[in-house]
């Protein structure tokens, strides 16, 4: 059927009233004097994009990389973060970038490659599928988060200085999905700090000066006289559960809704609009005055100038 007869067609079927098909799948209206023929709303169901989900079954058989745009916080001349994840162990490793061209990623990842060997496929955040599936860009933000405490917590602008850090501590941290560490699901164990890995107690660490006094304590350990490390373990196990008490009082606490008072430190979000990459979601403050129920809030950086309502104030 033409298009004008088309027209005509749905235009005699409305003034009779029959034809319900055809009504729900075509109107007519006028416009500047023509008839146009259109698709009334919601007569045909949305195709929605379905994404099957990337399973891996081989280690370095898919990797997937992107790239964090840092350019509004530099670091000399670094101004990206290239963030490579392995698909099978979501193992993360981080590399800083003056550049975002081809030749300078391409040297960054050869260095991968001969350090864990070259992936069967290599996905970048080009490619549809790969950006929908979002396990990246939820690594991204998770370094993102990372970073800017560590460096709130050094007290640096550094952030390329901090980038090894933050990639250990992210393969540390425990990933919901495979139900370990990143680190552990690439190596085979958990991640080694030294002698705070070891089975030895805090307190007799702290007393070892050398070589000498590490054997000593592994052999004592090792051939049953274990008083003095009984007595440190209970010491360690009564500090946890005072530790833990104090927490659960805290928990307790925060779950009470409560009128804000003024003295109070509070967190304020920081709107993701406004917030570059590096800095935190949220900042600390102190209720200076209260008005209204809205609350004036100062910082280590000064007051801020708008008042702030209870929904957007968090205990810390």
């Amino acid at each position: 059927m033409k298009y004008y007869e088309l027209i005509s067609e749905v235009k005699q079927l409305k003034l009779k009233s029959r034809g319900q098909k055809l009504l729900k799948k075509y109107d007519v209206i006028t416009v500047s004097n023509v008839e146009k023929l259109i698709v009334p709303k919601g007569s045909t169901a949305k195709k929605g994009l379905v994404v099957k989900p990337i399973i891996s079954n081989e280690l370095n058989s898919r990797c997937q990389f992107d790239l964090v745009d840092m350019q509004e916080q530099p670091d000399g001349n670094y101004k990206f973060i290239l963030v490579y994840q392995e698909h099978l162990t979501k193992f993360v490793l981080l590399r800083p970038l003056m550049h975002k061209r081809a030749e300078e990623v391409a040297y960054v990842l050869l260095d991968i490659f001969t350090t864990f060997g070259a992936p069967t496929i290599l996905q970048s955040d080009n490619v549809q599928e790969f950006s929908s599936q979002g396990s990246v860009k939820r690594a991204n933000q998770d370094v993102e988060n990372i970073l800017a405490t560590w460096l709130q917590d050094n007290k640096t602008k550094k952030w390329s200085e901090g980038l090894k850090f933050v990639q250990f501590i992210k393969n540390r941290s425990l990933h919901h999905g495979i139900k370990c560490s990143q680190y552990e699901a690439m190596f085979g164990c958990s991640a080694k700090i030294g002698l705070k890995s070891s089975l030895l107690p805090i307190s007799i660490i702290n007393k070892l000066k050398t070589e000498e006094d590490l054997e000593a304590a592994i052999t004592s350990m090792n051939t049953g006289d274990h008083s003095e490390f009984d007595e440190a373990l209970i010491e360690e196990n009564d500090e946890e559960k005072k530790i833990d008490n104090r927490i659960n009082k805290i928990t307790t606490v925060r779950t009470e809704f409560c009128e804000r008072k003024v003295g109070e430190t509070v967190k304020i979000k920081i709107p993701d609009v406004d917030r570059p990459h590096s800095d935190l979601r949220c900042i600390l403050g102190v209720i200076l005055s209260v008005h209204d129920d809205n609350y004036k809030i100062g910082t280590t950086e000064g007051k801020l100038d708008a008042m702030i309502d209870v929904i957007g104030l968090n205990n810390v």
